[in-house]
């Protein structure tokens, strides 16, 4: 039965009346024109709205009456996505009503946590549609093209002097935004692209305050106007002459209207400029958008992601990505003090490393701010850089920085020991390859960061030049993009096949890792590194999830008791000269130099060795001691560092099978199923690092889902996760996944809620019911439901035909003719297409059709 067309261009003759007055458990809403006049409030605790529905019957060639009888369609909301009946809204498409959207005179109210189905289409009579809606900051909003493929549509968010605030203008059919400030906005969703019909229908979710977007949002968030976002810079990868894939920074002129390029190592072809048509072709309203930006930096954001899309269509561009500003992790900075100094080096067994390894002919590069190259601790530590910043050799830090964080995290690699100095390095015979990435902000681009971790490891890179010798180890001290970034994974995996290990500090924002973390950490080589305190427990900064690896001393002002934080070396330029010392700070960024230590003595005395055998000790504990929940958890990843038994186990291994040693980790794609209140099912990626992994099982679930295989070989793969709301009442829950084969298992965080919202309605699509000949599926009889002036619904049924049925009920957003459709309102009569209706074998039939949002 699925897949048959349906038309609705029946001649119109009308055999029904109003019958029964029945309950409808929602008033909802026209987003492209439907409606009528405001609903009342729902209260918390109110009853479902009695409510009518009014049918028109369009007859197609019905048979002949043998009988008649009555029949009445009840048709029910789905619990769960309606709540208390007033927080779905619903875009009719037709034309004639006067009462549409499509600006912000005509806004629709809604309420803050809710969810729309609309479509928008190219030209001027619905190409977008607005909403008025009281929102909190931090809230996010996420934008999903129903239809496959090719269907897009973009969201921009409004102040009420309709200043564009964000965006969320990404090339696939997902967006997502997060919202600014607390307060009332105007939310536009404006046409972009769409199928061979024009139409792009849509879904539009206002997620309540705290909750993650539940779809992956990987992508999206890269697309939007954000804190992090450069403003006239993008990421561009191309292939090049040799057929090699590289990532190019490329800068764009932010004159809208007469785009230039200028391309640092880019075929020349992409700097010939754009032509204005790329820019206006998807959105006829972009130049009359950007009129209305007052802001320069949202005007320079919007450009930005504007350029972004138009680049996308120049020949020989793979992937275009806006750049992105990346802080370090570190925190504090307290006065010096002798107490305490060396807790960290005592807490993960340095001494007992050290007569095996101090790091002796291992190259540590440090992607960092500048550096103290004089200091005398450094002095004689370092290999020529680059200075990716400024784009030159020189990285030296200025008189100004007052704040060495690249010197801080370079001392406790690689600081000289027995020099008369201030501290000793965990690996002090290493030598440091400084690679300044951030500016004095202590921040720096993706785009730097990339091409200084294709130096870092002898890769062709945007520099001109190659490094004496590859490092065997490189540091990040720094957060983790926002949003995911194809280049940055492709980067990543380059950079660790070639031979070098990354090691990226987790962050300090108190929270799961999001957006690409765990893909990032499965790029075998790839070590993410959690902080603890002196005691041994997560710094209260400290980020976490199952992206983690290690844990590492990085300290904890909040926690410990004589506030011990990580003390390294710093520098003051006082009355026109340098003067050298220590300082202490606290984050992850002095964690992750203790692990980029520990594992540059590894290879010190095992020069073999590869990042993926190093991924795969690490998982097997083989360089840290359990804390936390035995094996492996999210706070802690393996453990905490030990210097001496990663030592121990390098010499073990010298002359071992390297190729046996692979990464086993599982890992979830995205790394937790949130399905808030509005989401039915979710897919989730299940992958292993290690191409010969055993068979994967589930082998714990919650009885309130049902999870089952998509695409996967040997469990590995795509598995949809479906939420049974029944079981959750109006509760909220939260359990886990479990996954497990014969090495290792993951498990993936679950929670949802059935929430009971308020919002106020003002209008609804057509409801169309459709009676099938169920011997020869012929459409028999057609009719929809409208709301009538009181805002309620009737089902007008009068005499039937006598017959065998099939009876489907749905709304028909985009006007295509076919029903129950992604994003459309469906039910069928006995809960399946194919189950058949019988009339005429009674008085009079009676139905309950429960309407499910596809």
């Amino acid at each position: 039965m699925k897949g048959f067309t349906e038309n609705l261009c029946a001649p119109a003759q009308s055999i029904w009346s109003i019958a029964k007055i029945m309950s409808l458990s929602a008033a909802v809403v026209a987003c492209g024109g439907g409606g009528g006049g405001d609903a009342e409030q729902s209260g918390d605790a109110m009853e479902p709205e009695q409510a009518t529905i009014t049918v028109v019957d369009e007859p197609v060639a019905a048979p002949p009456v043998i009988a008649q009888e009555r029949f009445v369609a009840t048709m029910w909301l789905p619990d769960g996505v309606i709540g208390d009946g007033e927080n779905l809204y619903l875009d009719d498409t037709d034309a004639s009503r006067s009462d549409d959207n499509d600006s912000p005179f005509t806004a629709f109210n809604l309420d803050g946590e809710t969810t729309v189905l609309g479509v928008v289409k190219p030209d001027e009579e619905d190409n977008k549609d607005f909403f008025l809606v009281e929102l909190n900051a931090g809230q996010w909003l996420t934008l999903q093209a129903t239809e496959p493929t090719v269907a897009n549509a973009d969201i921009f968010l409004y102040d009420m002097d309709m200043q564009l605030q964000t965006a969320g203008m990404g090339p696939a059919a997902l967006e997502g935004v997060r919202v600014p400030e607390s307060g009332r906005y105007y939310v536009e969703v404006a046409y972009a692209t769409g199928i061979a019909d024009g139409l792009v229908k849509y879904r539009l979710d206002f997620l309540p305050l705290g909750e993650l977007p539940a779809l992956n949002l990987q992508r999206a968030a890269s697309f939007s106007i954000h804190d992090q976002l450069i403003p006239g810079q993008l990421i561009v990868t191309t292939i090049d002459h040799a057929g090699a894939v590289m990532p190019h920074t490329v800068a764009v002129a932010m004159d809208v209207d007469a785009p230039k390029v200028a391309v640092k190592g880019v075929a020349a072809k992409l700097a010939h400029g754009l032509p204005s048509r790329l820019l206006g072709q998807r959105h006829k309203n972009n130049l009359e958008r950007r009129a209305r930006i007052r802001n320069a930096a949202v005007r320079r954001g919007y450009d930005t992601l504007m350029h972004a899309r138009a680049l996308e269509s120049v020949d020989g561009v793979l992937t275009v990505e806006p750049d992105q500003i990346l802080y370090s992790s570190g925190l504090e900075t307290v006065n010096d003090s002798d107490a305490s100094k060396q807790w960290a080096a005592e807490m993960i067994d340095v001494e007992g490393a050290w007569p095996s390894s101090t790091g002796a002919g291992v190259t540590v590069a440090v992607l960092d701010t500048a550096f103290l190259p004089n200091h005398p601790d450094l002095q004689g530590q370092m290999e020529v850089g680059y200075d990716f910043v400024d784009g030159d050799d020189d990285v030296a830090a200025s008189a100004d920085l007052e704040l060495h964080h690249g010197s801080h995290v370079a001392g406790i690699i690689a600081a000289a020991r027995n020099n008369n100095g201030y501290i000793a390095g965990v690996a002090p015979d290493a030598r440091l390859l400084p690679l300044r990435v951030m500016a004095d902000c202590l921040c720096g681009s993706l785009g730097d960061i990339l091409q200084a971790l294709r130096y870092a490891a002898g890769l062709p890179n945007a520099s001109g030049s190659l490094p004496r010798k590859q490092a065997e180890v490189a540091n990040l001290s720094l957060q983790l993009p926002y949003g995911s970034n194809v280049a940055l994974l492709q980067t990543l995996e380059e950079v660790t096949e070639a031979g070098t290990t990354v090691v990226w500090a987790a962050g300090n924002d108190s929270r799961r890792h999001s957006y690409d973390a765990a893909a990032v950490s499965g790029v075998p080589g790839m070590v993410i590194v959690s902080s603890v305190g002196s005691f041994q427990q997560l710094s209260s900064y400290s980020n976490y999830g199952s992206a983690v690896d290690l844990a590492a001393p990085g300290g904890d002002l909040a926690a410990d008791n004589g506030a011990r934080t990580v003390t390294s070396l710093n520098g003051y330029f006082v009355d026109g000269q340098w003067q050298y010392g220590t300082t202490r700070m606290q984050g992850s960024s002095q964690a992750a130099p203790f692990v980029a230590a520990v594992i540059a003595l590894m290879y010190s005395v095992w020069p073999d060795i590869t990042p993926a055998a190093v991924d795969s000790l690490i998982e097997d504990g083989r360089l840290s001691r359990d804390i936390g929940l035995p094996g492996n958890d999210d706070y802690y990843g393996a453990g905490l560092l030990d210097a001496s038994r990663a030592v121990q186990t390098a010499l073990v291994q010298v002359g071992g099978d390297i190729s046996v040693l692979q990464p086993k980790r599982i890992l979830a794609t995205p790394s937790e199923a949130n399905f808030g209140a509005l989401l039915d099912a979710l897919e989730v990626d299940i992958y292993s690092s290690n191409p010969n992994a055993p068979k994967l099982q589930l082998t714990y679930a919650p009885a309130w889902v049902a999870v089952s295989q998509l695409e996967t070989t040997d469990g590995y793969g795509r598995w949809r996760i479906e939420v049974d709301r029944d079981r959750l009442g109006e509760a909220s829950r939260s359990d886990v996944l479990r996954f497990s084969n014969a090495e290792r298992q993951i498990v993936v965080p679950l929670s949802a809620h059935n929430r009971l919202a308020s919002g106020r309605a003002t209008g609804i699509a057509k409801l169309w019911l459709r009676f099938y000949d169920a011997l020869n599926q012929r459409l028999v009889y057609q009719a929809y439901a409208e709301p009538d002036a009181a805002r309620r619904f009737v089902l007008a049924s009068d005499l039937v035909p006598a017959g065998l049925y099939l009876l489907r009920a749905s709304t028909d957003l985009d006007g295509d003719g076919q029903y129950c459709e992604l994003g459309e309102l469906c039910a069928y009569a006995g809960g399946s297409p194919t189950a058949e209706l019988r009339i005429g074998d009674s008085q009079s039939t009676q139905i309950e059709l429960n309407l499910q949002l596809l």
